[in-house]
């Protein structure tokens, strides 16, 4: 009965050392999996985090798109309204060619009425000058 007693103490023994030994790499794998799982609470909070920038950041270009919308927008509507102008700009100088045109020939006219009017003054000079000077005095005989 002693060597079967002896028999399983040393087994008793192995199994113990064997128990303590599992223990331990029990606990280190306890202590790595919290290591882990720290790890995987950061890398957690760090993608929500990401997550939250990338949403804003989708909210922001959306809102930017918007803008570039409406400015896009207003640079149409300045465009149409620049190609009126140009068209209104280039009416009003055809306008002022005609303008300038008709005025060239009222000056012509003109020219033409002051240089009658010149002759004519010039004719009832000569003959008031006539009808003024004595009768023997030879401009009252022109």
């Amino acid at each position: 009965h002693r060597e079967v007693f002896a028999n399983h103490q040393k087994q008793l023994h192995l199994l113990q050392t064997e128990l303590s030994s599992v223990k331990e790499h029990n606990r280190k794998a306890v202590r790595e999996c919290s290591t882990y799982r720290q790890t995987i609470k950061k890398r957690t909070s760090a993608m929500e985090e990401a997550e939250t920038l990338l949403d804003n950041n989708s909210r922001e270009i959306s809102q930017l798109q918007a803008e570039l919308s409406r400015y896009r927008l207003q640079v149409s509507n300045r465009k149409t309204e620049l190609d009126a102008c140009k068209e209104k700009v280039e009416l009003e100088e055809k306008s002022n060619q005609k303008l300038k045109e008709e005025l060239m020939v009222c000056r012509k006219e003109h020219m033409s009425v002051l240089q009658m009017h010149s002759k004519y003054l010039k004719s009832l000079h000569v003959q008031l000058v006539a009808a003024l000077a004595p009768p023997t005095s030879p401009a009252h005989k022109q």
